[in-house]
């Protein structure tokens, strides 16, 4: 449990889980109240896109928790 975090939805206490993709803090109530959020934020990084030259780079990561970098104008670019 995280101390004095409290789900906006219902009030409930707010867990520490590990997921298929990474970290996330989900309701203790599961599954009455599903919310849920990540905490393995993609870092931005100030590189352009090599192929379109007007999107960023961004850090991604897959199902198998393997990091890429890929263009945020996806599926655009």
């Amino acid at each position: 449990m995280l101390e004095g975090q409290l789900c906006p939805k219902c009030g409930a206490e707010l867990v520490l889980g590990q997921g298929r993709y990474g970290m996330f803090v989900a309701c203790s109530e599961y599954p009455e109240y599903e919310h849920t959020e990540t905490i393995d934020k993609p870092d931005e990084i100030t590189l352009t896109c090599p192929q379109c030259q007007s999107g960023k780079l961004v850090a991604q990561r897959s199902r198998y928790g393997k990091t890429f970098h890929a263009c945020d104008r996806y599926p655009d670019c």
